[in-house]
């Protein structure tokens, strides 16, 4: 698989956390990746190899589907089993 130069170090396949969703916001500085890991990641763009992210937890497995609004300020998860929607803020 191929990634593009924004998400090349992506941890795609590294410590069996295979990536489930990635969505960019719509400033285009910021990344969220959910895993099958449960977890919900926020890296500033680009991921480069090493990039350190924040990390938070919400659902009861992966969240199978990402979206920022409009105005960046909040993050939206869809929960693959669960199927709840979740509304996180953001903030740097």
């Amino acid at each position: 698989m191929k990634f593009g130069w924004h998400v090349q170090g992506l941890p795609f396949g590294k410590k069996g956390e295979f990536v489930k969703s990635v969505e960019r916001s719509k400033g285009k500085d910021i990344f969220a990746v959910s895993d099958e890991s449960n977890y919900i990641h926020l890296y500033r763009n680009p991921i480069l190899e090493g990039s350190k992210s924040k990390a938070f937890r919400g659902h009861s497995n992966n969240a199978g589907r990402l979206k920022f609004d409009a105005k960046d300020q909040k993050l939206f998860s869809v929960g693959a089993h669960d199927r709840t929607i979740m509304q996180w803020k953001v903030t740097n």
